[in-house]
């Protein structure tokens, strides 16, 4: 038998962009991201506690672990089907949460954090997979290189060339 919360199906005709399953899945994810970062509820904690937190960017990298072990390579046409195309969307989602008090936030919480994030993981998958066929790729991606070099050098990705355009 399947259990529909209620308020997430009043939350999904209310916002119509994102399938009932996605919001499902975002408090999955959280859970999954609470245990990653050793933060996970027992059944008599306040799940409001500071200690319990995590932000936007932490909740963002849960998700993606999460989904490539529940889905793998399928993971994005599984997002796609629910209306997430990108990580803003995942925001937007659980602020619609937060709205239905359904999940809580601090006040430095915002839709921001969630904002463009997995643009330069995506290009450094793609910079991976070329490695490893040992194919040559020219990746163009938009970003301040003083910001973006430290964190691909932080990831292992060491470019050949760097270009300001």
């Amino acid at each position: 038998m399947t259990f529909i919360n209620n308020k997430l199906l009043e939350l999904t005709q209310r916002d119509a962009r994102y399938a009932y399953e996605a919001y499902e899945f975002m408090f999955q994810a959280l859970e999954h991201t609470q245990k990653m970062l050793g933060r996970e509820l027992d059944p008599t904690a306040d799940p409001n506690e500071a200690k319990h937190h995590v932000s936007g960017r932490q909740l963002l990298e849960g998700a993606r672990d999460f989904a490539l072990q529940e889905f793998g390579l399928m993971a994005r046409v599984v997002f796609r089907l629910w209306g997430i195309q990108r990580t803003d969307d995942f925001g937007e989602i659980i602020f619609n949460l937060i709205d239905a008090e359904l999940m809580s936030r601090t006040d430095e919480d915002t839709r921001e954090d969630f904002r463009g994030v997995f643009d330069l993981d995506e290009a450094l998958v793609w910079i991976r997979e070329a490695q490893s066929a040992k194919k040559g790729l020219s990746v163009g991606l938009v970003g301040n290189a003083a910001e973006v070099l430290p964190l691909m050098v932080e990831r292992g990705i060491i470019p050949d060339v760097v270009t300001d355009q």
